[in-house]
């Protein structure tokens, strides 16, 4: 991860770190960046997608709808370290957003943004694959 930070533009990075926040497919990854970091470019996109810190999933998780499909992880311990590297406030925004626009297709994104500000335990969904 400290050759992408080096390498990176600012806006790669400053998108890299919100993305670390959500279910990673084109479609979500486009949405964060296109709504949240509308400078970064398609190289950037480019950049995070070649960086070798994610992996492409051999046997996409999710809801069966293109928006809610995971097909991209990050490798071990790169998320943490990204979420390390945000704040609050943006992890806020990434959450409002998938919630506005994809709690349709993703049901588990229901009222997302909510627990994420108040968190209570017995409203958490329960774990799917």
């Amino acid at each position: 991860m400290a050759d992408f930070h080096a390498a990176a533009s600012e806006h790669a990075l400053n998108l890299l770190v919100l993305l670390a926040v959500a279910p990673l497919n084109r479609h979500v990854m486009q949405l964060v960046a296109t709504e949240l970091v509308p400078a970064a470019t398609a190289r950037d996109l480019s950049a995070i997608l070649t960086s070798g810190l994610l992996v492409s999933m051999d046997d996409p998780v999710g809801v069966s709808h293109p928006y809610g499909s995971i097909t991209f992880d990050f490798l071990p311990e790169v998320r943490q370290s990204l979420l390390a590297l945000g704040e609050s406030s943006q992890t806020h925004r990434v959450v409002a957003l998938l919630d506005s626009h994809l709690a349709a297709f993703v049901p588990t994104l229901v009222g997302q943004a909510r627990r994420v500000k108040r968190p209570d335990i017995d409203q958490v969904p329960a774990p799917t694959r």
